[in-house]
């Protein structure tokens, strides 16, 4: 059987007596079937009895969370066997030319939001890269890049295109002008320790990318009658489901302020569309700049 670790408190203020909104055991019904069909079998759901897939709710600062996360081997059968490894690199080597472009296009927020006329000089660093194509195209643009990730698979990959890996717990304060984090803190079950350790290696005034799922509808669909889905809060990938506000309270926490529209320096039409939408949506998607 896998084993799980139980969230009692909320990951983002640690408050106690979240709200469940849904519950049912990881391996019945809908719950069951849902994980059956998405991971066509790859996932060993007969192993993951010990688990329920409950939703709570945290009235302090709004964060839905899943209380119980896959640990140890079940992790590691989660993310490097059930989600499959060769699909993913192929759906993204196969892209076609608009795949790329977009990673270029959101690579060249660096240079509106850092200051700096060499972009060698920029620090910048892909924080849960995968297999390292954003890596790829800020590096492409001339900046220092470094990519971190958890999947050996991924690294080694990475590493062998040519991305730097960054040894995170070995780097010094400060060292980073810019961490691009995408998909990735809706997994992490440990949010404040991970939000800790990428705000001690911006620097002061640098910026932080933090794009999730949004997680602002899940409380007009999870109740009694709720279908698990590809959602924000997915059973045991998405583990946190992030509001604006929730967002916003786990990044001033360590020092990082959403940047308005005012605060993007481009003229540009484009990168001012993307902050007046990023604000009119009230989506927690962001870019933070530490104080």
């Amino acid at each position: 059987m896998f084993d799980f670790s139980r969230r009692d408190r909320c990951p983002v203020c640690s408050a106690s007596g979240g709200r469940c909104l849904y519950d049912e055991a990881f391996d019945a019904g809908r719950t069951r079937k849902f994980l059956e069909t998405y991971y066509q079998s790859r996932l060993d759901v007969g192993r993951l009895a010990r688990g329920r897939y409950s939703v709570l709710c945290c009235d302090g600062c709004g964060l839905y969370y899943q209380r119980d996360t896959l640990t140890g081997a079940g992790e590691i059968h989660l993310y490097e066997e059930a989600i499959s490894a060769e699909s993913s690199l192929r759906k993204r080597e196969d892209s076609g030319y608009a795949y790329f472009r977009s990673l270029l296009r959101d690579a060249e927020v660096i240079r509106d939001l850092v200051p700096g006329e060499r972009p060698r000089a920029i620090e910048v660093l892909d924080f849960g890269m995968g297999w390292g194509h954003w890596t790829f195209a800020a590096k492409a643009l001339g900046h220092s890049a470094w990519g971190a990730e958890l999947s050996p698979r991924r690294v080694e990959f990475a590493a062998a295109s040519g991305v730097r890996i960054a040894e995170l717990n070995q780097m010094p304060d400060g060292f980073f002008d810019y961490i691009n984090s995408d998909q990735v803190l809706e997994h992490v079950t440990c949010l404040r320790e991970v939000t800790a350790l990428v705000a001690r290696l911006l620097k002061p005034g640098g910026v932080l990318k933090v794009f999730v799922p949004d997680g602002s509808r899940l409380g007009r669909v999870l109740g009694p009658a709720y279908q698990p889905a590809k959602d924000a809060i997915q059973p045991l990938e998405h583990v946190n489901g992030f509001t604006r506000a929730s967002l916003d309270r786990l990044m001033a926490d360590f020092g990082l302020y959403r940047i308005p529209p005012s605060g993007f320096a481009s003229t540009g039409r484009r990168l001012h569309w993307l902050a007046r939408g990023l604000t009119r949506r009230q989506a927690p998607d962001g870019y933070f700049r530490k104080q």
